[in-house]
Parts: structure tokens; C-alpha cells; sequence
């Protein structure tokens, strides 16, 4: 634990005045010593660990106040450890020496003075306290030697009590006692007893209100010494709340933080917390519209009462001062912290609105777009309280104003899954196309194209799956023309055209960007396509996967003559590949759904034999799918012009159908299925008859499927 110097100087010259034979130890007159290991400040008793453990609990207390349970705890401990020093004192042995006796009078004389820094001045506990510290103190003066560092460092704490009780005259007096039996141990170095005197007579000038005196002695010092000593510029501190203005309060206590550190800062924002309290400048005031009130300060107040686990004042202060704080990350910090406070206190509503007013105020600072986005967080986990519309619109104001901010791309993330779960898969790709070229080239994967995966959640495999996604569900022009559109309107940059072109590769003809496709994958699919080679080596990305099944499917439907190429090209890549590799389950639906395609495949590159393997294995495990399989394969022979496939077709769409209920919608389109493969391989007349047949004995209560069995029978 971190110990303030000033702090540190007391525990030096404690050990100072009770080093062997009583002489001066020079360490109590340098300058900021540093810590002084425990062991220092014991004797060996088994009261050194609990006196040792309070004096710390004390002090990190005193620089970041304790909520009033936990206080209470401190103030027992307090009462045991000076308990157990009272009853050592009162046992001791005649043997016992004169510096054993002192330091157990030290340690009680500085535990009670710490316990009254725990308050604020004039507070009824801090005077309490403070008079608690004095009996103690005189106590011990009568107890200690007449002369030595010892008694000196008593003085100074009995000073303290003094003033912190508001009894001037008795600290003017203690004062000069001190600086008399100082002189007479006065080492060669006297700044550090020059600067708490110093301290002391200044201190006692605010208290008395004697501007003009603290202001002399404090620029008197200021000019005669280079460095700066803490215990001094707290006591600056204290002389700017009672005569300056907040701003050169809130100046002097960001200083001191920048000089002395965050436990000095700590301490500093305590004191100018508890005077304002006292003063009635914390809580009463805390509704002001003063635009003159610093709101730094406001920071610091709600920075002590979240200590003391004050919770709503800490939210008044910190949104007071995030309203009013013209340093745009300041007040948007400010307002992060009151609406995590607000949130926790079941009052979600009124911090997301806190976070969007702070972030409409400070358009000009991309650490808005982070408390837009957290707002909107904090109105999702609240959903009850928000609309799914106003959620959305605070995403789309974080993606539209920042752009090219980290909470914007998380923004747009979510924007896109949100649609993606709603099923609006062009929305969700449209807002792929919306994200800054920053986040394209930053987030972008840096495998060599094609072996990107969609774990890498690169904004390029993001737009890729979306667009892919959104075709698949509409693979019809609307969708293909939204696609150059979207990318129209984007930001001209080389890794989203280049995507864009890939994109068209793979969903629309790719005669007019085959040469600038991404090397690799897209480019030997674009050869494909266009009838330029006879196989794809390279591995897809597998955003894309599912997609190009789709892709060449379609082109071997539309173009049968290329069905026995494009066939073989979908087994060589998933042999090489697993084309179903990123959804496939072990025996789940999406295994299925791959021998589905597996056996059409089989069926376009002329292997029959091996078409019909899959098929008897795969009903085997699962006889209730037959159907699927027997539509799949039928459909496959469908495309081809040869009336041998055209027979093959019939046989299947004839099994489907005797594995249908007689009279239901399925059995009748299947049977057209058969009827039309019938005509297709030149069995025209067989076919009309059993169209007419059908007719005649059950004819279909459709009038769509009735007029396609009177085309059928013609």
C-alpha cells in the first residue's frame, strides 16, 4: 500500500526521536523520505502487528474515506490497538527503557491524531476526536523526557489536535514550544521542520481568517524553494478553498496529482471534499446551474461519496458535472461513471438518457460514440424499458456520427446480427457495405485470400457471408442489383471494390470482372464459371461455402450441357475441402442435407453407381428421408437432355411418389414430376394416358395441378 510523504516524514521522524541513546537521526530532516519499513516502527511486541495494521488501515482511510460500516470496523480496531498500548504502558517493568516506553506513547499519540484526520474539520466526530488526540498527546508529554526529538514530534501532533479543534490559541502556543525544543535538536538540515512550521502557521492563519498572512508566508516560501513538498501544497490547497475561486482549486488539485501522484491526488480530492461539505458546498448546492462552479470539483465530491458508498449523491455529482463540463472525455468519463451508479440502482432509464445527452453535446469527440454505445448496452439488458427501435436508433446514430470509431464497428456488428437474427439478410448485408474503409483495412484477415475463415470475424468474410446469405435466401436480381448499389455508395477503397468484384464473381456473371477478381479462389472460380478451366483447386473461404453449392447448382440447371463439369468440381472440392465442414453435425440435419447434395453431384459427373450407393446407405440410417433423397436424385437426372436421364428421372420421381399418401398435394406433384420425365425421355403417349387415368379416378381439387395434368394429358 502506497503512503503519502507527508505521512511518510512522521513515521521518519517517530523513528528519528527514539533511535539508541535518544540522538538526532538526520533522516527526520530530509527531504520526502521514503517509506519506513514496519519492522521500524515496532518493538518486537505482539501488539507491533495490530498497532502496525491500524496506523495503515488509518491512513489509506484517510486518503480514500471509508463508507461508515466499514469506519466503524476502522474505530474498533482503533480502540483495541490504543487499548492495548495503554495496558503495556501500564505494565511496564522499572527495567524497561526510556525508548521502549516512547514509542508506545508515540504510536498513541499518532493513532489518535489520525483518527481525527479521518473527519472533516469542524465536523462534531472531527472535533470529537481532535480532543481525544490532545488528552492523549499531553499525556504523553508528561510521560516522555523534558527535551529530545521525542517530545518535539508530540508538540507537532498536539499542534494538530489544536487546530483541528478549532482552539487557535492553544496551537500558536504549542507551536512556539515546539520550534524551542527543536532548536535545541536541530540537525544540519532544518527544511523539513522549516516547511511544517511553515504549514502549521499558515494553517492557523486560514483558520483565524487572516488572508493576508497565509498569503505572505506561502509566497515567501514558494519563492525561496524549487521543489515542491506536499505537506506545503496541501496546505495551498486549503488556502485556495477558503479564499480562491473553484477554478484555482480545481488547477492546484490536478497539479498536485501531476506531481506528487494518484495517493497525494486522492488525498487532496478528500480535502477538498470534506471542506466543501462542511462548507455546505457539496450536497446543498450539488442542483446548481452555476455556470461558474468548476466541474472538476463536482468530480471530486462524487468521487468522496462513492467511497462512502453514498451512491445516489455520487450519481448527482458525477452527472452534475458531466453536464457541465466543457473537456468533452472528462464529462463523457463523468457520465459513464453516473450512469453505471444509475444502473445499478434500477435506474437504467435515466442513465441511457445521461449518456445520450452527454454524447449529442460532444459530437466532436469520438469518446461519444463509446456512451452512445454503452447506452444503448445498458437500454438491450434493460429491454422491458426500451423499444427494440430505439435501441437501433442509438446503434445507427454510433455508426452514422463516428465511423471510423471502435465503437462504431461494434456497432454495425451488432446492427448486422441483430438483422441476421430477425431474418433481414439484405438489410444485414447493406450495413456491411456502411462500415468505415478504417475497420475494412484494420479488421481485414492477413492469410492469404481464400483460406480466411469466419472466425477471424473480418469485415471483409463479414460482408462476404452476408451478401452470400442474402442471395441465397432471394438469389433473384433484386438482391444481385441491391449488391452493386450498396457497393456504389460506399467509400472507394481497394479492399472493398476488390470484395465487391469477388462478391460478383460468385452471385451474378462474372464476365465483367473475371480479371479483377482477388487471385486466388475468385479468380479460379471465375475462370470456371465462364467455361475457361475445368476445376477450382484453391480452398473457399467458408463464409462463401454454402453459397457456391447454390452458385453452381444453379449454373448446372441453367446450363446442363456444363452439368457433368461442374459435378465433378463440387466432389474434388469437397473431398479436398469439406465444403460442409463448418455446419456439419454427426448425423444432425445438416449432415443430411450434405448427403442430399452429394448424391445430385454424383448424378451430374456420371456417377451413377456411386449416386446410388449413397442413396441405399443413406436410407438405411434414416428410412423416414427417403423422400428427400428420391426428389434430390430425380432432379438431377431432370436437367439433361438425354432421354436415358430423362428415364432414370421418371423411375425416381415414380418411387417418390409411391412413397406419398394417394390424393395428397405431394403425391400429385410428384406424379407431374414423373409424367413430365416420361414425356421428356419419349414416352409421350404412356404418359398422356396415365395423366387422363388419373384424371378420370381421382382428380386433384387444385385448380393449378388440375390444369397441369390436362396439359400433361394432351
Amino acid at each position: 500500500m502506497k503512503l503519502l510523504k507527508d505521512r511518510n516524514e512522521i513515521a521518519a521522524r517517530t523513528v528519528a526521536a527514539l533511535c539508541v541513546c535518544c540522538c538526532l537521526c538526520p533522516r527526520a530532516a530530509t527531504a520526502d523520505p521514503p517509506p519506513i519499513p514496519q519492522r521500524m516502527l515496532t518493538d518486537g511486541s505482539t501488539s507491533d502487528s495490530l498497532v502496525t495494521a491500524t496506523r495503515e488501515n488509518l491512513l489509506e482511510a484517510i486518503i480514500r474515506p471509508l463508507p461508515d460500516s466499514k469506519l466503524s470496523i476502522l474505530l474498533n480496531d482503533l480502540s483495541r490497538a490504543d487499548s492495548v498500548l495503554r495496558n503495556e504502558l501500564q505494565k511496564a517493568p522499572t527495567y524497561k527503557t526510556s525508548r521502549q516506553q516512547s514509542l508506545r506513547w508515540l504510536q498513541r499519540v499518532e493513532l489518535a491524531t489520525l483518527r481525527s484526520e479521518l473527519f472533516p474539520e469542524k465536523s462534531p466526530d472531527g472535533i470529537a476526536a481532535a480532543n481525544e488526540a490532545a488528552r492523549i498527546a499531553e499525556a504523553s508529554l508528561l510521560a516522555l523526557p523534558a527535551s529530545g526529538s521525542a517530545r518535539s514530534e508530540v508538540l507537532r501532533l498536539l499542534a494538530e489536535a489544536h487546530l483541528r479543534r478549532g482552539d487557535l490559541q492553544s496551537a500558536e502556543v504549542v507551536l512556539e514550544d515546539m520550534n524551542a525544543s527543536a532548536a535545541k535538536t536541530a540537525g544540519p538540515d532544518g527544511s523539513n521542520q522549516e516547511s511544517h512550521d511553515i504549514a502549521m502557521q499558515v494553517r492557523i492563519a486560514i483558520a483565524a481568517g487572516n488572508q493576508t498572512t497565509a498569503k505572505n508566508l506561502l509566497e515567501d516560501y514558494y519563492s525561496q524553494h524549487t521543489s515542491r513538498r506536499l505537506n506545503m501544497d496541501l496546505v495551498r490547497l486549503r488556502y485556495l478553498l477558503r479564499f480562491g475561486s473553484e477554478t484555482q482549486v480545481a488547477n492546484w488539485l490536478d497539479s498536485i496529482s501531476q506531481t506528487h501522484g494518484e495517493d497525494a491526488g486522492d488525498r487532496a480530492s478528500t480535502i477538498v471534499s470534506q471542506t466543501r461539505l462542511t462548507d455546505g458546498e457539496g450536497v446543498s448546492s450539488a442542483s446548481s446551474a452555476n455556470p461558474e462552479r468548476d466541474p472538476r470539483l463536482w468530480i471530486a465530491d462524487a468521487m468522496y461519496y462513492l467511497r462512502k458508498e453514498e451512491s445516489q449523491q455520487a450519481a448527482l455529482h458525477f452527472a452534475r458535472a458531466a453536464i457541465s463540463d466543457q473537456d468533452a472525455r472528462r464529462s463523457i468519463q463523468s457520465a459513464l461513471k453516473a450512469a453505471a451508479i444509475l444502473v445499478q440502482s434500477g435506474n437504467s432509464k435515466a442513465s441511457v438518457e445521461l449518456l445520450q445527452r452527454i454524447s449529442d453535446s460532444h459530437t466532436q469527440s469520438s469518446d461519444a460514440a463509446g456512451a452512445l454505445l454503452q447506452a444503448a448496452t445498458i437500454a438491450h439488458d434493460h429491454a422491458s424499458e426500451f423499444t427494440a427501435e430505439e435501441i437501433r436508433t442509438m446503434l445507427q446514430h454510433v455508426a452514422d456520427r463516428w465511423p471510423n470509431t471502435e465503437a462504431a464497428l461494434a456497432a454495425n456488428r451488432w446492427l448486422i446480427a441483430w438483422n441476421r437474427n430477425e431474418a433481414n439478410w439484405l438489410a444485414a448485408a447493406i450495413q456491411t457495405t456502411k462500415i468505415a474503409v478504417r475497420h475494412w483495412r484494420e479488421n481485414s484477415s492477413t492469410a492469404p485470400s481464400g483460406t480466411e475463415t469466419h472466425a477471424s470475424q473480418s469485415v471483409r468474410s463479414l460482408c462476404l457471408l452476408c451478401w452470400s446469405d442474402a442471395w441465397m435466401h432471394e438469389p433473384d436480381a433484386k438482391t444481385v442489383d441491391q449488391l452493386h448499389q450498396s457497393f456504389a455508395d460506399a467509400a472507394p477503397a481497394s479492399l472493398p471494390a476488390r470484395t465487391h468484384t469477388d462478391l460478383t464473381v460468385l452471385l451474378d456473371d462474372p464476365i465483367s470482372r473475371a480479371s479483377q477478381a482477388t487471385e486466388g479462389f475468385f479468380r479460379e472460380l471465375a475462370k470456371f464459371r465462364l467455361g475457361q478451366s475445368v476445376s477450382i483447386t484453391s480452398q473457399p473461404p467458408h463464409a462463401v461455402t454454402t453459397a457456391l453449392i447454390q452458385r453452381l447448382e444453379m449454373d448446372a440447371r441453367q446450363q446442363p450441357e456444363r452439368r457433368v463439369a461442374i459435378g465433378r468440381c463440387l466432389i474434388d472440392l469437397d473431398r479436398k475441402h469439406s465444403l460442409f465442414a463448418s455446419e456439419i453435425e454427426p448425423g444432425g440435419s445438416s449432415a443430411w442435407r450434405a448427403t442430399v447434395h452429394r448424391v445430385g453431384w454424383h448424378i451430374w459427373a456420371g456417377e451413377r453407381s456411386a449416386a446410388e450407393t449413397i442413396v441405399k446407405e443413406a436410407i438405411e440410417r434414416n428410412a423416414d428421408a427417403a423422400n428427400e433423397l428420391f426428389r434430390k436424385s430425380a432432379q438431377a437426372y431432370s436437367i439433361s437432355p438425354s432421354k436415358a436421364d430423362q428415364a432414370r428421372a421418371a423411375k425416381w420421381w415414380k418411387r417418390l411418389a409411391d412413397n406419398q399418401t394417394r390424393g395428397s398435394h405431394e403425391w400429385y406433384a410428384s406424379t407431374l414430376g414423373w409424367l413430365d420425365a416420361l414425356k421428356r425421355s419419349g414416352k409421350t403417349k404412356e404418359a398422356s394416358a396415365s395423366a387422363r387415368m388419373i384424371l378420370l379416378t381421382m382428380p386433384p381439387q387444385s385448380a393449378e395441378q388440375a390444369a397441369a395434368f390436362e396439359n400433361a394429358a394432351k
